[in-house]
């Protein structure tokens, strides 16, 4: 069992239920779980040799990845904006400090799928929004619909990036669709791999400060 800090962790759990109770079990006291949590870390379970799977979590920086280290599906994972990995071969603690670095938003990586990962990120296929795509796909969008892309590649939910921009729900989802009918997707998950941050105005100027939790509108 993980060591109990001071405040359980929000967390939900997505994979085999069997598998998810054997993780809940090792996680204890260390999590709670409930709908009342808006941004809850999610434990994504994947004990399979395929890559092409449900990736599109709503909030995939607040994700940990346990997984057997199939390339495939790490590729496939890092491109919807995952960042957080675990071996299931791997000791408690390390889950544990993977926790902790999805608390805060970073990435990390155990040692025993770093191998792998870095092997996927140097040969995998490249994404959207090199410095060749970034401004063509800045010409794409309005300036509301910049704004609201680079809040959901950061990893707020619609009613978060409706209350920072000061407008309803419904005109976020408005734009949205607006948004992947421009650049050719369908789903919320693949924004990652068309925008990835820092998303560029055509002139230039970097709205990544949009996405800071210092940002507010005037």
């Amino acid at each position: 069992m993980l060591p109990k800090p001071a405040n359980p962790i929000p967390m939900v759990f997505s994979g085999p239920t069997l598998l998810c109770d054997a993780f809940r079990a090792m996680l204890g006291g260390a999590i709670s779980e409930g709908p009342n949590h808006p941004r809850p870390l999610t434990l994504v379970l994947r004990d399979s040799s395929g890559g092409e799977e449900r990736w599109d979590y709503e909030q995939p920086d607040r994700c940990i990845v346990i997984t057997r280290g199939n390339q495939a599906e790490l590729l496939s994972a890092t491109r919807y904006g995952m960042q957080v990995f675990v071996g299931f071969e791997d000791e408690p603690s390390v889950l544990w400090e993977a926790v902790a670095a999805a608390v805060k938003g970073e990435a990390y990586c155990s040692r025993t799928l770093l191998p792998s990962l870095l092997r996927v990120l140097r040969e995998g296929p490249q994404p959207l929004g090199t410095s060749e795509t970034t401004g063509a796909l800045s010409d794409m969008l309005s300036e509301r619909e910049r704004e609201i892309a680079v809040l959901v590649v950061s990893g707020r939910s619609n009613e978060q990036v409706a209350e920072r921009l000061f407008i309803s729900v419904a005109t976020v989802k408005f734009h949205l669709g607006n948004i992947y009918r421009k650049l050719g997707i369908s789903r919320r998950g693949q924004l990652h791999t068309a925008i990835p941050l820092p998303l560029m105005h055509s002139n230039g100027s970097s709205y990544a400060a949009i996405a800071s939790p210092a940002f507010s509108r005037p």
